[in-house]
């Protein structure tokens, strides 16, 4: 699954003298960005009606990412993430969870808004920042919102559709609003819907379960149980959105080929999908689970978390899994740098040095 923004570049060091930059909270640019984030309801004054107005989450993501080149801050992390997940989908949630975690797990220090020496480093404002992400009236809604695949027929589909549909969210009809769609449309619609789009944002989904569990056990690392907040309200949503797109999945036949991280095997002869397949050694093991690259491995390193946070979400496994998978794409001497950084100059004598040309 390709990244969605340059995560990479934007956790590099904005200088080697002050690696998370400046505080920009009344910064102009800042202001901007916290102001254009919230939602405007309608006005009436007087005779005249104010429209009400949505954030424009584009506009929003590009600032956010303009303000990581100037600062590392957990405040425009979380709204771009928002942002993120309005403009790009789940795809974009994971990458945005991506961030939040590596700020917790390797900017702690520096990153803003900072520690106050004077008030014993109480990292409450740090938390509460983070705790956002699981707001009912915003976060939250904007998960519940978010696109889950597009039919033909029916257009986006969205886990509020399935929870009106279903009984479990009550809301009441509108005028001049289309009738909610009932399960048995749902489902038609995930039939109706590219069968790779499903996939791929089944698996964004699962991703971006696991990313919202390491923040979790990140922050709880760092700032002690007695600190930390829950992120159930997130995590649980995000679990039952994967639970759903699973069972769409299995519905649909491609439950085991994605549960391998293979590509689904096409359809045979005479099934309903129709069409003809093609050869057996032209088509991916369905259910072999093989592993044959690194992309593959960080895939299932994202589900094992994803095991952890639906099932044991008190486990730190996820932060050890989570360091592995920053280490996969890694050369040996920079996982070493990583993992044991002392032990460079005993490499280095094994190595040996390297013999200066004389012949110049």
């Amino acid at each position: 699954m390709a990244a969605t923004i340059p995560i990479d570049q934007l956790l590099a060091d904005i200088t080697a003298d002050n690696p998370c930059g400046d505080d920009l909270e009344y910064d102009p640019e800042f202001g901007a960005l916290a102001r254009d984030a919230r939602s405007v309801p309608e006005q009436v004054m007087g005779d005249a009606v104010v429209p009400a107005r949505e954030p424009d989450w584009p506009a929003i993501r590009r600032r956010a990412l303009d303000l990581f080149s100037r600062t590392k801050d957990l405040r425009v992390g979380v709204l771009l993430t928002r942002a993120l997940l309005n403009s790009d989908g789940f795809a974009g949630l994971s990458d945005g969870l991506t961030v939040l975690v590596r700020l917790v797990a390797e900017r702690w220090d520096g990153v803003h808004p900072r520690l106050d020496p004077d008030d014993n480093l109480d990292p409450t404002t740090r938390v509460n920042v983070l705790a956002t992400l699981c707001d009912k009236e915003t976060f939250l809604k904007d998960l519940r919102t978010a696109p889950l695949f597009t039919s033909r027929a029916f257009g986006p589909i969205r886990y509020r559709d399935v929870l009106v549909a279903s009984g479990i969210l009550k809301v009441a009809a509108e005028e001049g609003q289309a009738p909610a769609l009932d399960l048995a449309q749902i489902t038609a619609a995930s039939r109706d819907a590219d069968a790779e789009a499903v996939i791929a944002a089944a698996e964004a989904v699962r991703t971006a379960t696991a990313e919202a569990a390491a923040l979790e056990t990140n922050l709880t690392a760092q700032v002690g149980v007695q600190h930390a907040a829950s992120f159930a309200p997130l995590t649980q949503e995000l679990a039952a959105i994967a639970k759903y797109m699973d069972e769409r999945l299995a519905a649909l036949g491609l439950g085991a080929a994605v549960a391998a991280g293979a590509s689904p095997s096409p359809a045979p002869a005479g099934d309903a999908a129709g069409g003809t397949a093609p050869a057996a050694g032209d088509r991916p093991p369905a259910a072999s689970g093989e592993i044959t690259s690194r992309e593959d491995v960080v895939r299932l390193l994202d589900r094992i978390c994803a095991y952890y946070a639906r099932h044991e979400p008190a486990s730190p496994v996820p932060i050890l899994l989570q360091r592995a998978k920053r280490l996969v794409p890694l050369q040996f001497v920079d996982i070493i740098r990583d993992l044991a950084p002392d032990a460079l100059a005993a490499i280095d004598v094994f190595r040996g040095a390297d013999t200066p040309d004389e012949t110049g």
